[in-house]
């Protein structure tokens, strides 16, 4: 069963790679580290082409007659949006934007729950917009503190 609603599509930024290719490996590498880091369920993550990806639950329902089935499948189409750059004078610098177009399949309950947890995490772990990406990155930019004591 094709699931509808909630979020299809997300945009995200690339602002070290130089070429389409070197974004579309990043947003991929990305998404990889997120399937190893889910906890709700074992995720595995397989790249069918450059711009497809698709994530498939390892743990089978068992179904009345026997049979195996994933409860889930995610559908990923990766697609570069558009080139900015940042400064005149420095052509290597520039920021890729990679579209995220998400389709989700369930057949079960317990599918339909993963998917859609999956569903609303992928965004802030993919775009790096979420808490824990902004803490290291707070953490990274903040440096070691280094305050003088004062003798009375």
């Amino acid at each position: 069963m094709k699931l509808t609603g909630g979020l299809t599509s997300f945009e995200v930024e690339c602002h070290d790679s130089s070429s389409p290719a070197e974004a579309h490996e990043e947003v991929s590498l990305r998404i990889s580290s997120f399937c190893e880091t889910f906890k709700d369920s074992k995720l595995r993550y397989q790249k069918v082409d450059d711009d497809t990806i698709t994530i498939e639950d390892e743990t089978p329902e068992i179904q009345a007659f026997g049979k195996n089935k994933n409860q889930l499948l995610v559908d990923i189409h990766l697609e570069l949006m558009n080139k900015i750059p940042t400064n005149e004078n420095v052509k290597a610098l520039s920021i890729l934007t990679i579209s995220v177009n998400l389709t989700l399949f369930a057949h079960s309950n317990k599918g339909i729950a993963i998917a859609r947890k999956i569903q609303s995490q992928m965004f802030g772990e993919v775009s790096r917009t979420n808490r824990r990406w902004r803490r290291k990155n707070a953490r990274k930019t903040a440096g070691p503190i280094n305050v003088p004591l004062i003798d009375l």
